[in-house]
C-alpha cells in the first residue's frame, strides 16, 4: 500500500519503482481519492529500488526494499 500525503492524494498521481541501474521496472497512475493506494509488487525481484511519484505540484522520491 502507498499512503499519500494529503495535498498529493487530491490530483492523479504517477508512481514508477526504479531499479539501481535507472530503468523503470514498474509503472502505474494512481487516481485521486483517499489516503491509500494499492501498488502491486508481484513479479518484481527482491532488491532496492526508488519509489518516484509525480503530480502536477512535484516529485517524491523515496527508497523501497522488497523482500
Amino acid at each position: 500500500m502507498v499512503v499519500l500525503p494529503a495535498s498529493l492524494s487530491r490530483a492523479a498521481t504517477t508512481a514508477e519503482l526504479v531499479d539501481a541501474l535507472g530503468r523503470v521496472v514498474l509503472a502505474q497512475q494512481l487516481g485521486a481519492s483517499a489516503a491509500a493506494q494499492p501498488l502491486s509488487l508481484q513479479g518484481v525481484a527482491a532488491g532496492v529500488y526508488a519509489l518516484r511519484l509525480a503530480t502536477a505540484q512535484g516529485t517524491i522520491s523515496k527508497k523501497l526494499v522488497v523482500e
